[in-house]
């Protein structure tokens, strides 16, 4: 198979976002944006860039053209939309992933 693979650019993005980011000087200085005329919807989860505050991350996702985060707690919902950005994935309010399924519900 030759040519660039989706794996291979959002590898490269993913590390030059967390590159981009740890700089002083902000992703805008040091980054274009890579996604044109809205073509690619794609996300990335949070909880790989934890150490990176929010706003800063919201940010340098805008930068990029990504359209979206994954996997936000929901009082960071509003910090992703204020940069435009939408949570494409969640974790419920009711409780994460390792106990969502013990709720069960029940239909009268």
């Amino acid at each position: 198979m030759s040519g660039i693979g989706r794996r291979t650019v959002l590898t490269t993005g993913a590390a030059a976002l967390g590159l981009a980011v740890t700089r002083t000087q902000g992703v805008s200085a040091t980054m274009q944006k890579v996604v044109k005329n809205g073509r690619l919807k794609q996300s990335v989860c949070r909880w790989a860039f934890n150490k990176v505050p929010m706003p800063e991350f919201c940010r340098a996702l805008a930068d990029m053209g990504l359209p979206a985060i994954d996997l936000l707690q929901p009082n960071e919902w509003e910090a992703a939309r204020g940069f435009g950005l939408t949570c494409s994935m969640g974790y419920a309010a009711a409780g994460s992933i390792a106990n969502g399924s013990t709720t069960r519900r029940t239909t009268t």
